[in-house]
């Protein structure tokens, strides 16, 4: 740094400078401990012994071993839930196949259970199997873990509109869009739905929000 400052200014910047003082602090350091403890065996200080040291590297070797199984069951949930993502949902898929793509989703969550995905999928194909009771439907675990996404709060509206709980869908229908305030699709399935009610002067407003968002 002393050199370089013969042609250049360089400690005006700060990680320069900083490192440089650092560099010196050390050199300081070392010439005065040399010459208090001279004829000590080492230059380090004496390490004090941590209470329940044991204890402590017991507990931080069952957190990286639990950190460990997490993020290979993460893995192995994304391995299982990438045979079925991309297929889209609708009535020329068998009965055989949905109940097969519902296995492979519900392993996927079984490693990892925490991510709500696997939930919203497992609440997809349950709804394209007929079975749409939401209190035990992959929705319900969906919204569970991310309570603040619109699309699992709309199609669990959907869910329980089927099962005839037609207030309560409402307000996830609209709930869904309160969350997710810029997506026109939440707009646009509320709107489908007033429509599918008898309600079509009152899904106009949200089409027509969707139509500004998305022309």
């Amino acid at each position: 740094i002393l050199l370089h400052s013969i042609t250049d200014f360089n400690l005006h910047n700060g990680a320069n400078g900083l490192y440089f003082f650092f560099l010196l602090s050390i050199a300081v350091t070392a010439s005065h401990t040399r010459i208090h403890v001279k004829h000590a065996r080492t230059y380090l200080a004496q390490m004090k012994k941590v209470p329940f040291g044991r204890a402590v590297a017991l507990s931080t070797f069952i957190l990286l071993v639990s950190s460990l199984i997490y993020n290979i069951g993460c893995v192995a949930g994304k391995y299982y839930f990438s045979m079925i993502k991309d297929v889209y949902l609708d009535e020329t898929i068998s009965r055989e196949e949905l109940a097969r793509m519902n296995a492979i989703a519900t392993q996927a969550s079984f490693f990892d259970p925490l991510n709500s995905q696997y939930y919203f999928g497992i609440g997809n194909i349950e709804f394209h199997l007929f079975n749409r009771d939401f209190t035990e439907s992959g929705y319900r675990g969906s919204i569970f873990f991310n309570p603040a996404k619109g699309e699992y709060l709309q199609h669990a509206g959907l869910a329980l509109s089927w099962a005839g709980k037609k207030r309560d869908a409402e307000k996830f229908l609209k709930t869904g869009i309160k969350m997710d305030i810029h997506n026109s699709e939440r707009y646009k399935l509320y709107g489908f739905w007033l429509a599918s009610q008898g309600r079509s002067s009152e899904s106009i407003p949200y089409f027509k929000k969707a139509m500004i968002l998305d022309p």
